[in-house]
């Protein structure tokens, strides 16, 4: 069964955490919401900051791509089996996971584009056009 367009539940004591997180987005979150998901083609798609799905909080969700970015920090290094017991979990619910790194997300924006050009391609029927928007 598809969770297409899917509501999840969360644990309610994550609504406050996450508007929290949402006024006080790190540096690298501030780029990728600027530069990324607000150019086009990405732009055309309705995304969360700091999303409560069921007892965690996702950097970044589009529900009509049932896809949650993870942007990771330093921190994550230490983090690697909690990271993927996490991905697991939301890869359960029928969401598609991809992290990039801080690094990638300041210094390598044109492959983050590429590899997020490449989930819409294939969850979107037709492909969004690479042109300017209104194009």
């Amino acid at each position: 069964m598809s969770n297409f367009g899917a509501r999840f539940e969360y644990r309610k004591d994550l609504y406050s955490k996450a508007k929290e997180l949402r006024k006080d987005q790190t540096k690298t979150e501030q780029v990728f919401w600027r530069s990324v998901l607000k150019s086009h083609p990405f732009n055309l798609y309705t995304w969360n900051r700091q999303k409560p799905i069921h007892r965690f909080i996702v950097d970044f969700y589009c529900s009509k791509l049932q896809l949650v970015v993870e942007i990771d920090g330093s921190i994550h290094e230490y983090n690697v089996n909690y990271d993927q017991a996490r991905t697991d979990y939301l890869n359960q619910l029928g969401l598609k996971v991809i992290r990039f790194s801080n690094d990638e997300v300041l210094h390598d924006q044109q492959r983050i584009r590429d590899q997020l050009l490449t989930e819409l391609r294939s969850k979107s029927s037709p492909a969004p056009s690479l042109g300017k928007k209104g194009d």
